[in-house]
């Protein structure tokens, strides 16, 4: 996976492990409101968006 400026030191493989083993160690708070149109209506928002940004490459 390509990283770039300040990121690029993560392109190693013990550094983007430590990386995401801080990351693992956060107690993350996620907030997220029920659609209003349904499930439908989210992949069609997501849809419209998979070139524009990295989740179409990953997903």
């Amino acid at each position: 996976m390509p990283f770039f400026d300040d990121l690029g030191v993560l392109a190693e493989p013990d550094a983007f492990a430590a990386h995401l083993d801080a990351m693992r160690r956060i107690n993350w708070v996620v907030y997220a409101k029920r659609p209003f149109g349904g499930p439908a209506q989210v992949l069609a928002y997501l849809g419209r968006y998979t070139h524009r940004v990295e989740l179409g490459r990953f997903c």
